[in-house]
Parts: structure tokens; sequence; C-alpha cells
């Protein structure tokens, strides 16, 4: 679901229709004269849609994991294979120190995503494939860290 891009010109005219506040109806048979869509916009492609939803997460300005926990979401995600349990500990920890509003987004994004991998038989979006997915959509690292990275390779590690 989330592999695969929708129309690359819908989506421009569909992000510019959000950006700018209208009215957009995800069901053709929803659509009406002031609905603001255009009548060769189909926009019942869940792949445009999916699309739209991970742009919106990876335009942000910060990331909904603010780049202040990067670090220690990082280290978490190496010692998951050692102890599930204290993982979900940190984790829970973690949590509380994101903006509420990022939080509140949160439980949204994944509890529907939760949905998504339901049908992962249907979809081929297995928690693992969405991970790869989501992940460097919700969670970057400062560019300080990029640039230590690249620049100098005892950081590599």
């Amino acid at each position: 679901l989330f592999r695969r891009s929708g129309d690359e010109t819908q989506f421009e005219w569909l992000k510019g229709a959000l950006n700018k506040g209208e009215k957009i109806f995800l069901e053709p048979e929803k659509t009406t004269e002031d609905s603001k869509i255009a009548s060769n916009c189909s926009i019942s492609d869940p792949h445009l849609v999916a699309q739209l939803l991970k742009a919106f997460f990876r335009e942000l300005s910060e990331p909904i994991f603010p780049y202040n926990i990067y670090p220690e979401l990082v280290s978490l995600s190496k010692n998951l294979q050692s102890s599930v349990e204290s993982w979900i500990l940190g984790i829970k920890t973690l949590l509380w120190r994101v903006p509420v509003q990022n939080y509140e987004t949160l439980k949204y994004l994944f509890a529907f995503l939760h949905k998504v991998q339901g049908k992962s038989n249907k979809n081929m979006m297995s928690s693992h494939n969405l991970a790869i997915i989501w992940g460097p959509n919700l969670l970057r690292p400062p560019i300080q860290v990029i640039f230590l990275f690249f620049f100098f390779p005892p950081y590599r590690s």
C-alpha cells in the first residue's frame, strides 16, 4: 500500500489544495460542485492518499519524534533483541518527552497502521514492512548527526 506512489500530477494538485485548506472528498460519489475537486482527479486511489499521508509526516520541519529524543530512540532500537520489556519501558518513558500534539497524532497514526498491518495478508504491509517505510518519515537525525556520520568516520558505529 505505502510502497507505490499515485499519479504525480494528482499528488501535487491534492497537496496544494490541502495546503490551502480546501475540502477534499476521498470518495468520488461524494464529490459535489463546491468540493473543489477536478473531475478528472481520481482521489479514490489508495496509493495517492497513502503518498499524501507519508509526505505530510516527511515534510514536517521537525519530525513527529523530536530531534531531542533521536539518540535515545536509536539506542533503544539497538537493544530491542536483548529485552523486549526494557524496550517497552524505554519507549513509554520517551513518549512522555514528546509534545502532547505529537503524541496525540502518533496515537491516531499507530492505530491506523495497526489496522493496515491487520490486513497484511492482502496488502503486504507487515509490521516489518511498515517500519521500513514509516521509520524515515517519523524519525530523522538532527543535521549534526548526519554531518558527523559522513565527514568523521569514527562516528559511523
